[in-house]
């Protein structure tokens, strides 16, 4: 499980503040929904720029996540479905990224690693698919549901 906190910045720049990470692998142990609401309420709370800026103003979930999902609309959260259009959500965080659209505060170390491991699936290349391998891809994929679903497009770019 991976939480972003995001910013707008000025000029359609986005900067990613902070992350929470969990590894129920490397843990050995699975927590439930309400067990991370708990966790993502404390997380919260360490930024006081959330309360400053008035709130959360949405949350950004996997659309598979029915569950995590309902859990945040009980807890009062604006949830909104993702994108999970992986090869134009990738080209789109990409393309911002090269553009210094999309900015990573050092502290978000997980998020910093999986990035520089990220890549594309040789034997689907093979045959002429783009498909990143899907290993240790966690903040990738949240910050792709929200900037591709966020920006609707905004850094598509033409390919």
């Amino acid at each position: 499980m991976t939480f972003g906190l995001f910013a707008e910045l000025r000029d359609s720049v986005f900067y990613k503040r902070a992350e929470y990470y969990y590894n129920a692998s490397g843990e050995q142990l699975q927590k439930t929904d309400s067990q991370f609401l708990k966790e993502f309420r404390n997380w919260l709370s360490n930024y006081p720029e959330v309360k400053f800026a008035g709130g959360v103003t949405g949350v950004y979930v996997d659309p598979a996540a029915a569950s995590w999902k309902l859990e945040l609309l009980n807890a009062g959260y604006m949830v909104f479905s993702a994108n999970n259009d992986v090869v134009n959500g990738v080209r789109v965080v990409g393309n911002m990224l090269s553009l210094g659209k999309f900015i990573i505060d050092p502290s978000c170390i997980n998020t910093i690693r999986e990035y520089s491991g990220y890549s594309w699936d040789p034997a689907a290349q093979k045959l002429g698919i783009d498909r990143p391998i899907k290993c240790n891809d966690h903040t990738c994929d949240a910050d792709r549901y929200f900037l591709y679903t966020y920006t609707e497009n905004r850094f598509a770019g033409v390919y």
